[in-house]
């Protein structure tokens, strides 16, 4: 990504060579031990992306400005009980971060 606003990017060896691409990422590379996929259910929706210049701001969004943000938007039914008590077990070890969850279906929320 080249920007200074983003530290890790999390990938696989598949996706990113370690002994080719790794040295050509500003960021720190965390592999998966499998495989790497991610993907957002508004891509397809042409007015999400209208203002692609436009970054929003962790405030905007309600994330606090001064914790650790741990991500996943994967889609509700990937969320079992049992990764989810991973996500807490993963959230009490790290102080001062938070998990950060797509609302998609409403049900999320």
């Amino acid at each position: 990504m080249g920007a200074d606003y983003i530290d890790y990017m999390i990938t696989d060896k598949i996706s990113s060579p370690p002994e080719t691409l790794e040295r050509l990422y500003s960021e720190k590379v965390i592999y998966m031990p499998d495989s790497y996929f991610v993907n957002d259910y508004k891509q397809a929706c042409q007015y999400v992306n209208s203002a692609p210049h436009l970054r929003p701001s962790r405030q905007s969004v309600g994330l606090p400005t001064d914790k650790f943000i741990f991500a996943n938007f994967n889609q509700l039914y990937k969320i079992d009980p049992s990764t989810f008590t991973r996500w807490m077990n993963i959230l009490k070890r790290v102080p001062n971060s938070v998990l950060w969850l797509l609302e998609y279906p409403a049900d999320a929320k």
